[in-house]
């Protein structure tokens, strides 16, 4: 059970989502940085590239078990941890950094680096219970999944911006919540249960979005503590 070729083709899919809205959307930020810039700073190519590495890892991960490769799978994962070191370093630096490159910093403008950085931190913890359950395949597979879509959340937000759909955070949620949905009624269908991950997946994700906001990075408290570290980065 929970090893069908459905499942295969099903979180092969996701994986190639994943890639392809991140490529459509990073292109199109650093096209326009470029643009209107001339250049962009090498930190936030770092953090790209880090990020990167981990949702071609996800996809490669995917297709190793779809071609019954698990000693390459099993191989392939223990160079995880590695790049989520780098995806949480990468990801804290930047969150904090890039508000200073663009005007001068107020409180106010910390919303958006404190949502980014929660996203990531919540990502690379997914992942690493991912890890921790790696032996239970239907549960491994999905936090996988929801640590990639989390990863991936900047991608799809820059890939709604590049076709004039960005800028608007409930289109942003509802956009996430799509591979969400789209794993619960292929579970349903396929499985006819409901797993408590979703669950997990889903109270993540209006954490971030929803209900963490007024008490973390829209706090008149919490505020002067993230403009302190961005003021420090800079």
């Amino acid at each position: 059970m929970f090893q069908s070729t459905s499942d295969r083709i099903f979180f092969t899919g996701t994986a190639l989502f994943f890639l392809l809205t991140n490529v459509i959307g990073f292109t199109s930020t650093v096209n326009s940085r470029i643009a209107s810039d001339g250049s962009m700073a090498g930190h936030i190519y770092i953090h790209g590239i880090c990020a990167g590495i981990w949702i071609l890892l996800y996809l490669v991960q995917c297709l190793l078990i779809a071609g019954n490769r698990k000693r390459w799978h099993r191989s392939l994962g223990k160079a995880g941890g590695i790049v989520l070191a780098a995806v949480l370093i990468s990801g804290f630096y930047v969150a904090f950094k890039v508000p200073s490159l663009y005007g001068p910093l107020e409180e106010s403008s910390m919303i958006q680096p404190g949502r980014d950085f929660a996203m990531i931190l919540m990502s690379v913890i997914f992942a690493i219970l991912g890890i921790r359950f790696r032996h239970t395949f239907y549960v491994h597979k999905r936090l996988m999944m929801f640590a990639t879509l989390l990863l991936s959340s900047a991608g799809i937000a820059r890939t709604l911006g590049a076709i004039g759909l960005g800028g608007n955070i409930p289109f942003i949620i509802s956009t996430l919540f799509l591979p969400v949905v789209a794993l619960i009624i292929y579970d349903w269908f396929t499985y006819r249960k409901f797993f408590k991950v979703h669950l997990i997946g889903i109270v993540s994700i209006l954490l971030i979005f929803v209900l963490a906001a007024p008490f973390l990075w829209e706090n008149p408290v919490m505020q002067p503590v993230l403009y302190s570290i961005s003021e420090w980065l800079s």
